[in-house]
């Protein structure tokens, strides 16, 4: 069965460092044998479809191509079009006060200690909230 996939890759594109230009980005993927490609932007968010089922697997094999082809390490994160829509469904904060513009979504490859989370100041980054979830 088909996937549909997101790639997010972390620090590409930014200040100059790490370039990864879009075209060449589809083309990693579709050398990985991924189907439907779209990228947004620069921002090395990348669609794609797959027969694999295993994410993690996924973004190990994308990890690797783009280090043979760019010759420097890059985090990936892929998740498939479900999990993305559970993030959605289930956002911390009411739909009446949203603008999505002013939201913005940090995905991490592994469960944060809710303490260390507590820990944090958030009186210090005011008006901005954040919300683990």
């Amino acid at each position: 069965m088909t996937t549909t996939y997101a790639a997010l890759l972390r620090g590409i594109n930014v200040g100059g460092s790490k370039k990864v230009p879009m075209p060449e980005l589809r083309d990693v993927l579709a050398g990985l044998g991924h189907t439907g490609i779209a990228t947004h932007l620069q921002s090395g968010n990348a669609v794609f479809r797959s027969d694999d089922e295993d994410a993690d697997a996924l973004a190990a094999a994308l990890e690797h191509a783009l280090r043979e082809r760019f010759g420097f390490a890059v985090d990936c994160l892929v998740r498939d079009a479900a999990y993305l829509a559970a993030v959605a469904d289930a956002c911390p904060f009411p739909a009446a006060e949203l603008e999505g513009k002013q939201l913005h979504v940090t995905y991490v490859d592994r469960p944060l200690d809710p303490e260390r989370f507590a820990d944090l100041d958030a009186e210090a980054f005011l008006p901005e909230e954040f919300r683990l979830g």
